[in-house]
């Protein structure tokens, strides 16, 4: 399954212990995930993680961009204008619990 992780999610997975971690976890120790990302997304966490305010809202664009271009099966967004559009050309768009449901199921 490949899999975009928005960049509030890999923020989330880095700092604290819930869903967003958990899905990462999952995903690390699960051989059939991968995780896609890119040069834009990258900048975008380098930049939310230095910078010392909230700034505008980063277009989201980018993270659709690379699920169509990755062929990707599922974006993971903590964003509610990514969350609303429940899939883009065929791709769900899921919060990190969600995700997390797909990814490791309960026993």
């Amino acid at each position: 399954m490949r899999i975009v992780p928005d960049t509030n999610v890999v923020i989330s997975a880095l700092l604290w212990r819930g869903k967003p971690f958990q899905l990462l976890e999952a995903v690390r120790h699960g051989p059939r995930f991968a995780l896609y990302s890119s040069g834009v997304l990258l900048e975008e966490l380098a930049d939310v993680l230095t910078r010392s305010s909230a700034a505008k809202h980063p277009d989201d664009d980018a993270v659709l961009a690379l699920a169509v271009s990755a062929s990707a099966d599922l974006v993971v967004s903590g964003d509610n204008d990514l969350l609303v559009l429940e899939q883009f050309e065929g791709v769900p768009i899921v919060n990190a619990a969600q995700a997390l449901a797909l990814v490791a199921p309960a026993s």
